[in-house]
């Protein structure tokens, strides 16, 4: 039986922030028909027995090499909804915020993924909910922290000024609280295995606007976002993959550049994430009391 939405959470020893996140679902549902998913990747705190026992949960077993991007597809290949809400355990929902993004992507049949704005725990917004499809020049002024306001046009790393009130056609969405069309994210095959941790949203909504579908950000909700809860836990690892993520949507989306850029880019991201383990590595082996001088 199809529902209005499938919730699919993919979680990793966060057990209080999933607790928190779940207890927001009924009051953003406002009546909406729903079913939800959590994959649990391989948690060692007791995780797996509180969700195994919900009667308001489907359950389903992972594991720590799984990865984000196939601990949904897990989820989505058992899912029945017209509409996907891909939801990461550290977010909190406002009361109506999955009904109000589900009736916005119902008012226009061509939108294949919708975005709420995310608010992180300062209360300031998360730039990430609005963002543009990376290019070596906007991913070297973010690496570089240029301020976003002095980028060029043409080369900011976010379509949009994150917090803006207005809703807007982005390149993507944060992955974090992400609102899917079932039949595209199914016509473009779901999540590309080969990301890991990060890079996967960004991916996922490049094949869909090349399918036809572009992405909306609905900064009317906003969403609660605590961000990196999980992968602070495995930092090294954290780290090798996002700078991962980057190699492999740069060889995946940007084969038209030339043959030198490539090697450029990918003897940069090599560096980058070699100085970026060693920090970590070395952030772990110093007494606490070394760290901030590290």
């Amino acid at each position: 039986m199809t529902v209005d939405v499938s919730i699919i959470i993919v979680t990793y020893n966060v057990p209080d922030l999933l607790r928190r996140c779940l207890a927001t679902i009924p009051a953003a549902l406002d009546g909406l028909s729903a079913e939800v998913f959590v994959v649990d990747n391989g948690s060692g705190d007791g995780t797996w027995d509180s969700i195994v026992s919900r009667a308001d949960v489907q359950a389903i077993r992972g594991s720590r090499e799984l990865g984000f991007g196939r601990g949904n597809n897990l989820a989505a290949s058992r899912a029945a909804g017209r509409w996907l809400l891909f939801l990461n355990p550290d977010t909190e929902l406002p009361p109506l915020g999955v009904r109000r993004l589900v009736e916005r992507g119902d008012t226009d049949s061509g939108v294949g993924i919708l975005g709420p704005r995310l608010e992180l725990a300062d209360g300031s917004p998360d730039p990430a909910a609005c963002r543009s499809f990376p290019t070596p020049a906007s991913a070297a002024l973010r690496l570089l922290r240029w301020p976003r306001n002095l980028s060029p046009r043409g080369v900011r790393p976010y379509n949009v000024d994150p917090s803006t009130r207005r809703e807007a056609v982005v390149d993507a969405v944060s992955g974090a609280c992400m609102l899917v069309r079932a039949e595209a994210f199914r016509r473009v095959g779901g999540f590309d295995p080969q990301f890991f941790t990060y890079g996967e949203d960004l991916d996922l909504a490049y094949r869909i606007r090349q399918a036809g579908w572009p992405t909306l950000f609905v900064p009317s909700v906003t969403v609660r976002h605590l961000k990196r809860q999980s992968t602070r836990q495995r930092a090294v690892r954290a780290r090798v993959e996002f700078y991962r993520a980057i190699w492999l949507y740069y060889r995946k989306h940007r084969q038209q550049d030339g043959l030198w850029l490539r090697a450029v880019v990918t003897a940069a991201v090599f560096v980058l994430a070699f100085g970026a383990v060693a920090r970590q590595v070395v952030h772990r082996l110093l007494p606490p009391g070394r760290h901030k001088g590290a």
